[in-house]
């Protein structure tokens, strides 16, 4: 949603509000970035200060992700912009996992650079960088797309998309693992994808 409000062409500076979310990545209020910069930061290092931070933004322009999630007839619901659970039942999100890839596949088609920002260790922002919450994503070199998450209550997932073979985009989705655990399943899955490439082709 955000890269079709005018949030990813302006400038947006950091507010008490959005440093109020939960985990804290050195952030400060009243630095400012271009917004691409601010979404590239936040899927590296799924900044939940910066997901509140261009929420509130892209709803200044009137874009809502209920809204949004509505118009593409996505069955997904979302009841915070991090996907945050808070230990609490009833704020659990939920998605297929095949909507979750096609919103990635559309990003990596519309716009690489975006995509490419995923598959880097960091990613520079204000005066620091952040870290990619998937400390080995520079490790796998097929790896066009990454995106990990975790809460109390959905545990250890992990969505990538991968070309094995160029030309050949694989969508990966680990759900409910372990914190560290997901990264290892996800190592094994592009492990026998590769292999079962390298027999045939």
């Amino acid at each position: 949603m955000l890269l079709e409000t005018p949030v990813k062409d302006t400038t947006v500076c950091m507010t008490q509000e959005a440093l109020a979310a939960i985990n804290d990545q050195g952030l400060r209020v009243g630095q400012c970035y271009d917004g691409t910069t601010a979404i590239n930061a936040m899927l590296v290092s799924s900044s939940n200060d910066l997901s509140a931070l261009l929420d509130a933004e892209a709803k200044e322009y009137g874009f809502s992700l209920d809204q949004y999630i509505f118009s593409r007839q996505w069955d997904m619901v979302i009841y915070d912009s991090s996907g945050f659970d808070f230990g609490d039942e009833q704020k659990i999100s939920q998605g297929y996992a095949h909507d979750i890839l096609m919103v990635a596949y559309e990003i990596l088609v519309d716009y690489p650079s975006i995509a490419d920002a995923t598959t880097r260790e960091a990613y520079p922002i204000a005066d620091s960088a952040v870290q990619h919450t998937y400390a080995r994503v520079a490790d796998t070199s097929a790896l066009r797309f990454a995106k990990t998450g975790y809460t109390a209550l959905a545990g250890g997932n992990m969505m990538a998309i991968i070309e094995p073979a160029p030309g050949i985009l694989i969508g990966i989705v680990v759900m409910r693992s372990g914190f560290l655990e997901r990264f290892v399943d996800f190592e094994e899955i592009v492990s026998i994808i590769e292999y079962s490439y390298n027999l045939t082709h």
